[in-house]
């Protein structure tokens, strides 16, 4: 695919500016910086950033290569100016910095998507979650994700903890429900329980690990990203998405909430949805981009 691959630990330590920053971008208080590990700042910190900062895969789009490093990922998306987001690369990793600044213990997982597909489908790792610990000491972990646009939670859910009700719907996680020696998520869809994705119960992914799957991911001909155009953002408590050249916006954070859905007429509709809604500068050639290859004829 002609890139290098970048095995930089993905999980160095920020800058000292990093978290003054991190907070400012996702409208936290400063105060926070000095505030012990919880639950309760743990998903402070997951429903900000699902907020503030919008998934996106606009790089891909443009087939521009993405890294993963800590100080690259801070750089495109706490910047001011280009306004920029990411995808569950990025934005895991954003966060996953935020948390050890922090003082919460992180391992990264990498997950194979189960969502939508069939179940003798094999699926590749392309998706990473975060698994949380309050502290060194900490007893409890807890899944965290705000990377994996539409179906996850803006909420942390406790691992081992049974069946929990998240401002989403109610999600488990479960060990070996779907194959050995991995734990799956599932979210309730009408009395039916539905695998998300799936990981290594008890491996956390290494950064060569991490590198090599974002490098598919945004670079292989046949990965879902170099395929489509994906936006996302939660407004309010209302999800909206840009999948190509349909906008769509579901009015609540329940995935039984009802969805509204437009075409996206032309890139001047593009521009205004990339700007007002997404708040997003998108970077020179999307437009072109999207009418060339998105937009339906």
């Amino acid at each position: 695919m002609g890139e290098t691959l970048d095995t930089r630990a993905a999980e160095a330590p920020p800058r000292p500016s990093f978290l003054a920053m991190y907070l400012s971008r996702v409208g936290l208080d400063a105060s926070l910086a000095a505030a012990p590990p919880s639950v309760e700042l743990l998903s402070a910190l997951m429903a900000a950033q699902s907020r503030a900062i919008p998934f996106e895969n606009l790089d891909v789009v443009l087939r521009r290569p993405i890294s993963i490093h800590a100080d690259d990922v801070a750089v495109k998306l706490l910047s001011a100016a280009p306004r920029r987001g990411g995808y569950c690369f990025e934005q895991n990793q954003l966060l996953s910095s935020a948390l050890i600044a922090l003082g919460f213990v992180v391992e990264p997982l990498l997950c194979r998507v189960r969502w939508g597909k069939a179940k003798d489908e094999a699926t590749p790792f392309t998706h990473i979650a975060l698994r949380v610990l309050l502290g060194p000491n900490s007893s409890e972990s807890y899944l965290v994700d705000v990377g994996f646009a539409g179906t996850n939670s803006i909420a942390p859910l406790l691992l081992g903890g049974g069946a929990s009700a998240l401002p989403e719907g109610t999600y488990r996680a479960l060990d070996g429900a779907t194959a050995r020696g991995y734990t799956t998520l599932q979210l309730d869809v009408r009395g039916e329980w539905r695998d998300l994705y799936m990981w290594r119960t008890d491996e956390a992914a290494s950064p060569a690990d991490l590198a090599q799957s974002n490098l598919w991911s945004h670079a292989a001909p046949s990965a879902r990203f170099t395929n489509e155009m994906f936006v996302a953002r939660v407004v309010g408590d209302a999800r909206h998405y840009l999948v190509n050249d349909v906008y769509r916006v579901r009015a609540a954070l329940d995935g039984a909430a009802a969805t509204t859905e437009e075409v996206v007429r032309d890139t001047a509709h593009l521009a205004r949805l990339l700007s007002g809604v997404f708040r997003l500068d998108a970077p020179a050639g999307v437009a072109e981009a999207w009418a060339r290859t998105y937009k339906r004829r």
